[in-house]
């Protein structure tokens, strides 16, 4: 079986392919490396005629596989310099999901519905898991934001970190990675609401609510707090769509 080799990372094996889907079958091979850490961010890959020699394919292959490495965010393509793995963090995630979501024209009720299905269980772990740093951040972002609510951009700020800080407390990368995308999606329906009167008022309350069941360790509570919260949030931005203010 042949070997890839490159500085720092000798003899990683690779596998000639056949003749059907050949940049497809590149990019499966060198996605895999990647996956399994044989390749990290900041590898330099070999260049075009190593690869080429290496898999048994064109240059035509190798540029096509490279490319579509690069559309999924795993390497990045430097002109005169190279192509180098390059994994795709939570914030090109969320970008890309929030470009998805705006070229489909995704209703902002949709997002409320994602909210609805992430959030509580968030709390809920969040209860069971903050430390005393986290919960005294999560008081600061609210005390912002009662001295913020006639400036939405700075109430926003501090409501989309008050959730953040919510998903880092529950331990799990992966709810910060999915709460990253949600509070890019979430910033159009946050700038709505304050189009409907008394809306940050009401969602100040739920927040203090959900602050107070963590500090008293009530997972369940904190729970339906936040799903209180969000269902508070859904007729808002009901009224909202109604009477529609600029974006």
């Amino acid at each position: 079986m042949p070997r890839l080799t490159n500085p720092g990372h000798e003899g990683l094996q690779v596998q000639k392919v056949s003749r059907e889907g050949l940049a497809e079958q590149v990019v499966e091979q060198l996605q895999a490396l990647v996956v399994d850490r044989h390749l990290r961010s900041g590898d330099r890959l070999p260049g075009e005629r190593e690869l080429c020699e290496q898999f048994g394919v064109s240059r035509t292959v190798i540029r096509e596989a490279s490319r579509i490495l690069a559309q999924r965010g795993i390497v990045t393509i430097e002109p005169g310099r190279g192509t180098f793995v390059s994994l795709p963090d939570q914030t090109n995630i969320a970008l890309a999901i929030e470009l998805y979501a705006r070229a489909h024209h995704i209703p902002l009720q949709r997002v409320v519905q994602v909210r609805q299905a992430l959030e509580p269980e968030i709390a809920r772990i969040a209860a069971e898991h903050a430390t005393a740093e986290q919960v005294e951040r999560l008081a600061r972002c609210i005390d912002i934001m009662d001295h913020t609510l006639d400036d939405p951009a700075a109430y926003n700020a501090a409501d989309q970190e008050f959730h953040s800080i919510l998903a880092e407390a529950t331990g799990n990368e992966l709810f910060t990675a999915l709460t990253g995308v949600i509070v890019n999606l979430a910033q159009q329906t946050r700038r709505a609401m304050f189009g409907v009167e008394g809306a940050p008022f009401r969602g100040q309350e739920y927040h203090k609510l959900v602050l107070q069941r963590i500090r008293e360790r009530d997972g369940a509570g904190a729970g339906q707090a936040m799903r209180q919260h969000l269902q508070q949030v859904d007729r808002d931005v009901a009224a909202a769509e109604e009477f529609p203010v600029p974006a």
